[in-house]
């Protein structure tokens, strides 16, 4: 007769609904607890926003399978505004997005966690909202500080059509700072 081989096969189960997303409530400008999602589970990351509202995404933690998690606002009614953006542990900042209702906003992070434990993720959602002035033409200088992820400064000038003009930037104190001119 031939020979049985045994075999050992292990295992796991999870009892609970990991198709669930998890549920955090975040205050704008403080990062959220650390949340540990398994076995490809969502994270919705909660908050109260207002139309008009600028609202910059930064990951503090970021810890995944697959190095990436796809992150969407969805609006008060459950709607998303926009596609899908994608943030890693080497990008951990997203540009803001403008919020367009006032209500609990859910910020919806998807990402490939296949194990029971070891993927973690903590969040930080900034109102940035931009810095505004008046040039004066003859002015020399118009000191401002741009102080959160993603603010931008926006200032305004009368000139006559036709003049030339020019723009100086100095001072900047970071890295990727552009100055563009655009038409009224």
């Amino acid at each position: 007769a031939p020979a049985r081989s045994s075999a050992l096969r292990a295992f796991h189960f999870m009892v609970g609904d990991t198709t669930t997303p998890l549920r955090v409530a975040v205050t704008l400008g403080t990062a959220s607890p650390e949340v540990d999602p398994v076995l490809d589970q969502s994270v919705d990351f909660t908050f109260s926003g207002t139309a008009g509202q600028k609202i910059s995404t930064t990951a503090e933690t970021f810890v995944f399978e697959d190095d990436s998690a796809s992150v969407v606002f969805l609006r008060p009614n459950g709607t998303p505004l926009g596609p899908a953006r994608t943030i890693t542990a080497s990008r951990p900042f997203l540009d803001p997005v403008r919020l367009d209702a006032t209500g609990e906003w859910t910020v919806r992070l998807s990402s490939f966690c296949p194990r029971l434990s070891g993927c973690a993720v903590r969040l930080k959602l900034t109102d940035v909202p931009d810095v505004t002035g008046l040039l004066l033409v003859e002015k020399t200088k118009l000191p401002f500080t741009i102080a959160l992820p993603g603010q931008v400064g926006r200032f305004t000038f009368k000139r006559s059509a036709g003049l030339t003009f020019r723009v100086h930037f100095t001072g900047s104190t970071f890295s990727g700072a552009a100055v563009s001119v655009m038409s009224p």
